[in-house]
């Protein structure tokens, strides 16, 4: 009995000592992840002589550690804790792993991932993407991550920068929907971003190396057509602001007075490219002046003595005065051809939910709606139902003879290439 009991004792003794010896470690502690010490990451030169020429296994085997590193990030954001406070424990970590394995995608992708989880911007995914992009030219992921970090990073005050990682991008890919995605961006932003003419030799350069009527070169002379368009614009909205009448018709834009107040007195310097892409007609002897100017690579070009004329727009439409603002009817068509395209696809909607067809053009408008303002059907068109689609008819006497940009192309660029 009293042998039972110094026995039960003894267990309890033994138990509370190892219970009180394994909570000791605990009691005062504080809660933190486990993680990986990435205190010491050796260069990636040192690392690739470490791996004895298994780098692809080392690589591998070393990532792993940015997971547990990656767990550690989740709870704490702070990727300066692990020593120098300019490199944190991702960028020693993905330099060196990219040095072992540059081709392996994921390196980049979770470069990109780790650096949200900073929540800061830029330097580590930027870095790992312009290095992807050395060993992977093709990888059109890279290419949009590159994109969207620059346009994140600079907005709207560097968007030339964004232009010119647009163009190497389109220049890198080699299928077409890539190149596509691409372009479509540059377009984006020529049109709400840049002024004047900035892409205007990348377009005449794409225009004149594409296959003919092919997706991009139709893409190149829609949008160069555009541009060409919304620069001859902004040069007859100053002319006509400078005019100062607001009841002045669209011609008078080109009087003397309002031409000194937009370009200077004489000799009036101006844009060399606005002798061939602006809205004027100019003197042959006044083009001949733009080509040796070309020649010598300048880009301003003095006129004594313009006398230019008024010429219509790039689709062969006049230009127009609304509202105080210079307008095309050019691009106006184009405008409303586009609206149609929206309409038509509400219309395919309308299609799915009665489970047929329109017989007629009045019975599809009536299944559609046009909207308020200029969406309205112009004066000078009539719509039709063809092919089970609406489109716009316009009424003109004369078929409008839009710019020949092909061969302006051409020559803008060879003019530039001697």
């Amino acid at each position: 009995m009293k042998r039972g009991f110094l026995w039960g004792f003894l267990c309890v003794c033994c138990a509370s000592i190892l219970l009180y010896w394994n909570a000791n470690a605990l009691i005062g502690a504080k809660a933190k992840p486990r993680m990986k010490d990435l205190s010491f990451v050796p260069s990636g030169t040192v690392l690739r002589l470490l791996s004895m020429g298994h780098t692809n296994t080392v690589a591998k085997l070393r990532w792993i550690d940015s997971f547990s590193y990656l767990q550690y990030q989740f709870d704490k954001r702070d990727d300066t804790l692990m020593g120098n406070s300019e490199i944190g424990g991702f960028d020693r970590l993905y330099t060196s792993l990219i040095a072992l394995d540059p081709h392996y995608k994921p390196f980049y992708e979770f470069a990109i991932a780790a650096e949200s989880i900073l929540d800061r911007r830029g330097n580590l995914a930027l870095r790992c993407i312009q290095l992807g992009l050395m060993h992977r030219p093709y990888d059109v992921d890279l290419w949009r991550n590159l994109a969207s970090h620059v346009k994140m990073m600079y907005g709207g005050k560097s968007t030339a920068a964004l232009d010119s990682v647009l163009t190497r991008w389109a220049d890198s890919v080699k299928e077409e929907s890539q190149v596509l995605e691409a372009e479509m961006w540059k377009k984006n932003i020529g049109e709400y971003h840049l002024e004047g003419l900035d892409q205007l030799d990348y377009w005449c350069r794409q225009l004149t190396t594409r296959k003919p009527r092919s997706v991009l070169h139709n893409l190149a002379e829609e949008t160069l057509r555009f541009q060409v368009d919304k620069y001859a614009k902004d040069i007859l909205q100053k002319l006509y602001d400078n005019a100062g009448l607001a009841a002045y018709d669209i011609k008078n834009c080109l009087s003397p007075d309002a031409w000194k107040k937009t370009f200077g007195e004489n000799p009036q310097v101006v844009d060399t490219a606005m002798i061939l892409w602006g809205p004027f007609e100019f003197s042959d002897n006044e083009k001949a002046q733009m080509q040796e100017a070309l020649k010598a690579g300048k880009r301003k070009l003095e006129l004594l003595n313009p006398r230019a004329m008024l010429r219509y727009d790039p689709y062969g439409l006049p230009y127009y005065i609304e509202g105080g603002k210079v307008k095309s009817e050019g691009s106006y068509r184009l405008y409303f051809e586009n609206y149609l395209k929206i309409i038509n696809f509400n219309l395919s909607k309308k299609v799915k939910e009665k489970q047929r067809w329109p017989e007629d053009l009045e019975e599809a408008l009536q299944w559609v709606r046009f909207s308020e303002g200029r969406e309205q059907v112009p004066d000078n068109a009539t719509l039709k139902w063809l092919d089970k689609e609406i489109v716009v008819e316009w009424l003109d006497e004369n078929p409008p003879e839009p710019w020949p940009l092909n061969d302006w192309a051409h020559f803008w660029m060879s003019v530039q290439n001697n």
